[in-house]
């Protein structure tokens, strides 16, 4: 902020500025400042990556991130993951986590299970609780609690 206030009375001192130009710009660096000025108006949505679960491979990068954000319970940090899974059948499985500060997004879209039945289509579940689940060497998963939206339960990802 104290830099652009600086550089708003660097350009009012520049001579080279017309009287005409001058305001104008001063203008714009004080819309600036002012749109700086309240942060918390602000939403960072940060990409934790996709991962291709295909038997026991798991991208740990991706679930650290998401996790991270959640311990963190920003409000104002939304955390996004991907992952495909894929049926016996080969066919795939994409899932979606959002995490906003402890309210979580769980989405699965079985549009492509050819056998699938009749429940076939995008599911989303809002939870209130992630948790680890400790796998092989160190990997985890994440359970979900507190879920609404589905008669079942968003599976253990």
């Amino acid at each position: 902020m104290q830099s652009m206030r600086g550089a708003a009375a660097r350009i009012a001192q520049n001579s080279r500025l017309s009287e005409v130009a001058r305001p104008f710009v001063l203008l714009v660096v004080a819309a600036l400042i002012g749109a700086c000025a309240n942060t918390s108006d602000f939403l960072l949505v940060i990409d934790c990556g996709s991962a291709d679960q295909r038997s026991d491979q798991l991208d740990e990068t991706g679930r650290d991130c998401l996790w991270e954000s959640y311990a963190a319970a920003d409000p104002s940090t939304t955390a996004k993951w991907k992952m495909t899974r894929n049926t016996i059948e080969g066919d795939p499985i994409p899932y979606g986590v959002i995490v906003t500060g402890k309210v979580i997004e769980v989405t699965q879209d079985n549009r492509a299970d050819q056998y699938g039945g009749p429940n076939r289509g995008i599911t989303t579940w809002r939870c209130s609780a992630m948790t680890k689940i400790a796998r092989t060497a160190g990997s985890f998963t994440f359970a979900f609690s507190g879920c609404t939206g589905a008669e079942f339960p968003p599976p253990a990802l």
